[in-house]
């Protein structure tokens, strides 16, 4: 579990997601206990927005999580990276426009 990989999960969706979902989209297993740490401590570092829905805690990722996804995919250069930086500037507009559409979640 990488941050540029957890970034890209909220990136691709631009939605709240439970640490559950974000373990359920990890390629390698990871225990839920360790997807929760480690998505606060992201959120402790400003890169997700946290946030209680029916009482469950759910994350986002924020526009500086976006600016650090942008910095990761910047340093890479391999073929395979080019599609997924296609995919993720595609998916960055639409968090853009989610981040904008729900001013009262920031």
């Amino acid at each position: 579990m990488t941050k540029s990989r957890v970034l890209e999960i909220f990136a691709l969706t631009g939605e709240f997601m439970s640490p559950g979902e974000v373990c359920k989209r990890l390629r390698e297993y990871r225990h839920l206990s360790s997807v929760y740490s480690y998505l606060h401590r992201l959120h402790k570092q400003g890169l997700l927005f946290r946030e209680e829905i029916y009482g469950r805690i759910a994350y986002r990722i924020s526009p500086r999580g976006i600016e650090r996804l942008k910095f990761f995919n910047r340093s890479e250069s391999e073929p395979e990276n080019k599609r997924r930086q296609f995919a993720l500037v595609l998916a960055v507009k639409k968090a853009r426009t989610h981040l904008q559409v729900r001013p009262g979640v920031l």
